[in-house]
């Protein structure tokens, strides 16, 4: 088993592009069918107007052109005096979990369509002001700090509807991890040897070696209740042990050049890391994340496997830290090898 896991030269592809909003116009004019019909009313009146010269067709051509006129202003006003502020309700999912969403309104009073992206296209009317709860959905891996919400207000005849976009900071970020892949060949037993086998618990460190008088913050499991009663002080006696050492295992996650390979790829990552700590195993990751760099450290949780991994990027290859009794692998866009 070697003790390094080489580096592959690669070409520096751009960084992960994580699920924040999408940059698209801040605003945006919809006209709908009741625009067309009032637009063809003005062309009659005004061509009425020209042939007869009726002054009630030449009223009715400016009335309709005056209407949409002010339906449009009246919708763009409405809703850009609108505020928005969004809450998760959770902070740590993995893709595909739902997500749900608490968005408040301030604003003068009237009725929008409320959309909120990344977490799904689906729109809700509310109240303005008001509160509603969405039923999001986390649609891919990455880290959310903020959201893009679309507010979709009409005019008093509903001619014209106009959009407008905000970026709003959540006030926690999302993180949202890869679903646990299983890897297509099983976790060796590092517990015992190299060999596919049965799961069992690393050792504890409890190998005791000695005796000594309690001091305070000593758990009260290590209190050696024989030799404390042979103890004619009647002090409290607590076991010394010896750290005899988890096995370790170093998960190495190299993305590459992004894609559905890499996203692949995550998932092993997870599945590794989640199944070395359910068998009691030291597990250390080792990511790239833009912005930082390489980022490695032990990981005692399912919850930091998953904002390690949310946040793991491409830009540059993950490098491991000098391997101490335990196994390597490294999970790449083109498969996993052991070291």
């Amino acid at each position: 088993m070697t003790a390094e896991v080489p580096a592959r030269p690669r070409p520096q592809p751009p960084p992960l592009s994580f699920p924040e909003p999408a940059l698209r116009a801040p605003k945006e004019l919809r006209p709908k069918m009741g625009l067309a019909v009032a637009l063809v009313v003005s062309l009659l009146g005004w061509t009425v107007w020209q042939q007869q010269g009726s002054r009630v067709a030449l009223f009715v051509c400016f009335a309709s052109v005056a209407a949409a006129t002010l339906d449009a202003v009246w919708a763009q006003v409405s809703t850009g005096r609108v505020t928005a502020t969004v809450t998760a309700g959770r902070a740590d999912v993995v893709v595909g979990e739902p997500v749900p969403l608490t968005v408040a309104l301030a604003g003068a009073h009237q009725w929008v369509d409320v959309s909120v992206a990344p977490f799904g296209p689906q729109s809700r009317g509310a109240d303005v002001p008001g509160e509603l709860t969405m039923a999001g959905r986390a649609a891919s891996r990455g880290v959310v700090r903020s959201v893009e919400v679309e507010l979709v207000g009409r005019g008093l005849a509903g001619f014209v509807w106009c959009a407008r976009r905000r970026t709003v900071a959540l006030p926690r970020p999302v993180h949202v991890g890869p679903r646990p892949v299983p890897a297509p060949e099983a976790l060796p037993e590092l517990a015992r040897s190299w060999g596919e086998g049965p799961a069992r618990p690393a050792p504890s460190g409890d190998q005791v070696r000695g005796v000594r008088p309690y001091q305070p913050g000593d758990p009260m499991a290590r209190v050696h209740w024989r030799a404390t009663a042979r103890d004619l002080s009647g002090d409290l006696v607590v076991k010394e042990v010896e750290d005899t050492g988890a096995p370790r295992l170093l998960v190495v996650l190299d993305l590459g050049r992004g894609g559905a390979g890499a996203e692949a790829a995550a998932g092993r990552a997870a599945w590794y890391a989640g199944e070395g700590l359910a068998r009691g195993y030291q597990v250390e990751l080792s990511t790239y994340e833009p912005g930082r760099g390489p980022v490695a450290g032990e990981v005692t949780s399912a919850v930091e496997v998953l904002r390690r991994l949310a946040a793991a990027g491409t830009g540059g290859p993950a490098r491991p830290a000098e391997p101490r009794r335990r196994g390597v692998v490294v999970v790449t866009d083109q498969g996993d090898e052991w070291h």
